[in-house]
């Protein structure tokens, strides 16, 4: 293609194509809505936390786990004498009995549909605080007590109970064996009935909009399975793939398959999981690895128009003309490329090439164009699309810095000549990208040796992230600001409260092994991150761990070699808040000072953190901001 007299580029596209859907995504009304009544006597709709739930985990999603773990139960239970006495230790744990009224009933009973949103609640819980593992979260230790699990009223006991009968589909009885005979290929075992019920609350709560962004979430696992993904730049490196559709601009979970590694196009992936979407000139932006020549012709009859990077490798179809050929220095001393069609293009130039493909449906009389594009920003950069022309335009590079000194020096975004579709591309690709993002702070997922384990906890945390999305267009607030001032931490503790039962009147027990009493010799006190606690012991806000901390009625640092405990050490002593108060025993800081008040070693973030400290200084109104300087 050649530009015209005045740049522009000489095409025969044309925008003709209107979205049939909603302007922006917003959650679908016409779901059950809770009401209550105003001071003024008419019902307002209430959008709390258990109705966000409710609109991706409903009661039959929970009706139908509870039938299926009673299931499981009931048929190891009447499994044949050789599996009864094979040893396992939870298949004994299901025969145990008890005598109650003078009959032998079974320990492991049948669950309700309570005790299964309690369990829900605490897997929730435990994904917030990061605990090793469950017995952390029921001990009675000061630095891993957690009262709002003694508040949510499941045992330990049954808690491991209820994780040993979880089971999301009957694959073993005759009946579910038959059943599986007649599943596809692309569904996935053990667990796709509660996944399809999951999916089609995702798509009934929500309205999308028009952009999509489709890409690959990875659910971590380690074992033996043909359906695990070895990829080592990623965060996550091993473990399961499963291929994910999400609204553009909020990044709400739409639709989403697993990819089993069984031979599969990439392309029929992508077309079952759009197919939900077809017809109403849907955007979707993808990357490299799923863009190809075949897979935008197929999507544009489909009425779904994409744009997405491609490459040389992976991007089948690829014109010749648009990859790069040789590399050389100019004159100037600036790298320019020479592509297959002879044009040379320096840095934010870019060459564009079109052809035409059938329109929706395969109508041929309505053509549409596809366009190919070779950008140079920091290399070649391919990319193909079927929405914009070709435009100029800017985007905006990461940040670097800029200044002649490092006092001057400061972070910018500088800009870059592009055009239309890569703007558009950086703007609307993160959809996965942000789900995923979400999910990496919250996770409730347990090292479990079942996979199908992974694949549940991935659609519970997937659930919450809907849900904080609802629950915010809901009610006004942007998602993003409320997230980074800690709103989801909060939404995800009323969640946790309100799931169980817990109203926030009810007191949190305090821990036995952190008495409010002490003797004045020993000179402690409790301190609670976060939290006052009145000299009865009882909590006046919040729900974090209770501390056996020392007062300090002086701060004074000095090096750890100078002091008679801590001389003796090589790299210096760990520090106490990293060590109780964030919990990282095992990978805390290294401390050069230790405090002579309170005798306690501390590095230098902590120094005014340690709360024996900042209640001092708060107390006096002093400023130590160059305390560590005169050290």
């Amino acid at each position: 293609m050649t530009r015209n007299a005045d740049g522009t580029w000489c095409h025969t596209a044309e925008r003709s194509r209107n979205f049939k859907g909603v302007d922006k995504p917003i959650y679908n009304t016409t779901r059950s809505t809770p009401k209550k009544r105003s001071a003024s006597g008419s019902l307002e709709v209430v959008h709390d936390e258990p109705w966000a739930l409710g609109t991706q985990l409903d009661d039959k999603w929970f009706k139908f786990l509870r039938d299926q773990c009673v299931v499981y139960l009931h048929y190891q239970r009447g499994e044949q004498t050789a599996l009864k006495l094979s040893g396992k230790p939870y298949i004994k744990r299901f025969l145990e009995t008890k005598k109650m009224g003078g009959q032998d009933v079974h320990i492991v009973n049948e669950p309700s549909l309570d005790e299964l949103k309690k369990f829900i609640a605490v897997t929730l819980h435990r994904g917030m605080k990061g605990n090793p593992s469950i017995k952390h979260y029921y001990s009675e230790d000061a630095g891993n007590y957690c009262p709002l699990v003694k508040q949510l009223g499941l045992s330990r006991d049954r808690y491991q109970d209820l994780i040993m009968i979880l089971h999301c589909q009957d694959d073993f009885s005759s009946a579910g064996k038959d059943k599986a005979k007649t599943r596809g290929p692309e569904e996935c075992r053990k667990v796709q009935d509660l996944l399809d019920i999951f999916k089609q609350n995702c798509q009934e709560a929500f309205k999308a909009g028009r952009e999509l962004s489709y890409d690959e979430m990875m659910i971590r696992w380690n074992g033996l399975l043909k359906e695990k993904f070895i990829k080592q730049p990623k965060p996550i490196s091993v473990g399961l793939k499963m291929m994910a559709l999400c609204d553009a601009l909020t990044g709400y979970l739409l639709d989403f398959a697993l990819d089993k590694k069984d031979g599969t196009r990439k392309d029929d992936v992508l077309f079952r999981v759009c197919a939900n979407y077809e017809g109403k000139n849907h955007r979707l932006y993808a990357d490299n690895a799923f863009v190809t020549v075949h897979s935008l012709k197929e999507l544009v009859k489909k009425g779904i128009y994409c744009t997405g990077t491609t490459s040389r490798s992976t991007g089948k179809g690829l014109p010749a003309e648009m990859i790069k050929v040789k590399e050389f220095k100019t004159e100037d001393g600036e790298t320019a490329f020479t592509l297959g069609c002879g044009d040379v293009l320096k840095v934010g130039e870019y060459a564009c090439m079109e052809a035409k493909c059938d329109g929706p449906f395969g109508c041929a009389a309505a053509q549409e164009t596809l366009f190919c594009f070779a950008w140079f920003d920091s290399g070649i950069c391919n990319f193909m699309t079927t929405v914009d022309i070709p435009e100029d335009d800017t985007v905006l590079r990461r940040a670097c810095l800029a200044g002649n000194s490092a006092e001057e020096s400061t972070r910018v975004r500088p800009e870059r000549a592009s055009f239309s579709a890569a703007l558009n591309y950086n703007r609307f690709m993160a959809g996965v990208d942000t789900n995923d993002n979400m999910r990496s702070r919250y996770f409730c997922q347990k090292h479990s040796r079942k996979w199908w384990h992974a694949v549940f906890y991935w659609m519970v945390d997937v659930a919450t992230i809907n849900a904080y999305i609802i629950w915010c267009l809901g009610n006004g607030i942007d998602r993003r600001k409320d997230s980074h001032h800690g709103g989801r931490y909060r939404f995800l503790m009323r969640l946790v409260k309100k799931l169980a039962g817990v109203k926030d009147s009810d007191a949190a027990p305090v821990s036995p092994a952190a008495p409010v009493s002490v003797s004045k010799s020993s000179k402690t006190r409790l301190v609670q991150t976060g939290t006052h606690i009145s000299e009865e012991g009882q909590l006046t806000e919040g729900d974090d761990i209770l501390l056996r901390l020392p007062s300090c009625e002086m701060p004074v640092p000095v090096e750890f070699v100078l002091h008679p405990k801590y001389a003796h050490c090589k790299k210096g002593p760990v520090c106490k808040h990293c060590f109780i108060v964030d919990g990282h025993k095992n990978n805390g800081s290294n401390s050069p000072v230790v405090c002579l008040g309170c005798d306690q070693p501390l590095c230098r973030k902590h120094w005014m953190q340690f709360p024996p400290h900042a209640a001092f200084f708060k107390a006096h109104n002093i400023n130590v901001a160059n305390v560590w300087g005169e050290i």
